[in-house]
This record gives structure tokens, C-alpha cells and sequence, in this order.
């Protein structure tokens, strides 16, 4: 299964997100593309500890190491689902000044991430193991990827 520390899977989409253009349009949801890349980079920088969430999901379910698998690895990521309030763009009103800018920022923040080996809790599953913080991170962007055709 795909996962950003697997070097070609995380080769497959740096070329996913190299071939973005500023003219693209959704095909579902309701973020831009820049919110869409600024969104992916806040999850990253959720995972390292730059940017904090006090939301933790009282579903204390989804810290159960199988649960995580199987949302992980067994069920689609469905489209419209909650966003912690810091990853949620329309809330934060953010702006991107320069797309090109925002888009190496994303894939200097991949890259850093593969790096790391200490990750902190996730809003919604809590605590999770580097490689289901892998997963999560290939899945959440490849989502986005998919919602602006690449």
C-alpha cells in the first residue's frame, strides 16, 4: 500500500504536484487549489509539531491501533469529510500569494517529514506509528490530487 516514506510513492506525487496549474479547477469540495496545497502542508506541519491543535476527536475509538489500519489501509478516503478547524482553509481565510511558491513549500515539507522519526498526535486518531502517519499523509494528498485531476 502507498506510503510517503516509500521512495516512489513519494516520487509519484512530487511529479502529481509539479504538473499542478494555477488554472485547474475542483472537481469536488469547496477549497482553491492554493488553499487545497496550503491545506496539505498544514497536516504535515500538524505531524512534526510546527503548527498545534488542541481538537482532540473524543471518538476514542479511532485511537485503536486496528481501527487506524482499517481506516487506513481498508476504506477509501471519502470526500467531505471534517477537517480539524487549524486545516480548515475557509475558516482561516487563507490567501497564497505565489502558487509556485506554496506548491515547493508542500514537497520541502514532504521532504522534511520523511526525515523525522519523533511525530506528534493526530487531531482525529491521536497517537499514531510513522508508518500510519506515511500512509495518512500519501492518502490525504493523493485525495486532494485527485480533486484537481492530477
Amino acid at each position: 500500500m502507498e506510503n510517503i516514506y516509500y521512495d516512489d510513492d513519494y516520487e509519484q506525487i512530487t511529479i502529481r504536484l509539479d504538473k499542478l496549474t494555477i488554472n485547474q479547477n475542483r472537481r469536488w469540495g469547496r477549497m482553491t487549489l492554493e488553499q487545497m496545497i496550503s491545506h496539505c502542508t498544514i497536516q504535515i506541519k500538524l505531524a512534526t509539531g510546527e503548527v498545534t491543535s488542541k481538537e482532540i476527536s473524543p471518538k476514542k475509538l479511532y485511537h485503536n491501533r486496528f481501527i487506524q489500519w482499517i481506516s487506513l489501509y481498508l476504506i477509501p478516503l471519502p470526500k467531505g469529510l471534517d477537517t480539524p478547524s487549524v486545516m480548515d482553509m475557509e475558516t482561516n481565510g487563507v490567501t497564497v500569494d505565489d502558487f509556485a511558491t506554496e506548491r515547493q513549500h508542500l514537497i520541502d515539507h514532504l521532504e522534511d517529514f520523511r526525515t523525522l522519526v519523533k511525530l506528534h498526535p493526530h487531531p482525529f486518531y491521536g497517537k499514531l506509528s510513522r508508518m500510519f502517519w506515511g500512509r495518512l499523509v500519501w492518502l490525504h494528498i493523493d485525495h486532494h490530487l485527485r480533486q484537481f485531476g492530477a
